[in-house]
């Protein structure tokens, strides 16, 4: 029988992560960030921190779901086609508003200000949601879909 107290201290350093799950997100969002979107296994593997050959694995598996895909002639790894359908799906079922509310929130209370969500197309912005703080001040009396400025010569959208 083991002592108590190091069960215990077991419990505790148990993480709920699937180390293979999250190398493969890992590599994932190597492939994302780098610059030329492609990588060779060593390099992916250097980054991420594993043994080439469980990268090999993972990137076979994440091949296989077309998540990934390998070019024949150089063997450089990029993202696969089959993100575009997850990505979809995602933006299918996506309320940006209700993903934007706790943020323009916390903006406009930081502020003291009304903080807006606008959805630029040419050189219009248009209001899509925007959060009152909670003084009022500043406020705008603005309807949704309402352009709020013609954008400039110049001048972008701030990712």
């Amino acid at each position: 029988m083991g002592n108590p107290q190091n069960s215990a201290e077991t419990k505790s350093d148990y993480s709920q992560l699937v180390p293979a799950v999250e190398q493969a997100s890992q590599i994932l969002l190597a492939l994302a960030r780098q610059q030329s979107g492609k990588m060779s296994l060593t390099e992916v593997c250097k980054t991420v921190g594993i043994h080439n050959s469980k990268g090999y694995s993972i990137l076979n598996t994440l091949q296989k779901f077309a998540l990934v895909q390998r070019d024949p002639e150089t063997k450089a790894y990029s993202l696969g086609l089959g993100l575009v359908f997850l990505s979809q799906r995602v933006l299918d079922t996506l309320d940006l508003r209700q993903a934007a509310a706790p943020f323009l929130s916390k903006l406009a209370s930081k502020t003291k200000c009304t903080a807006f969500l606008g959805i630029i197309s040419g050189s219009a912005c248009n209001q899509f949601f925007k959060a009152v703080n909670k003084m009022n001040v500043g406020a705008i009396p603005e309807h949704l879909g309402k352009l709020i400025a013609e954008m400039p010569a110049g001048i972008h959208a701030v990712s």
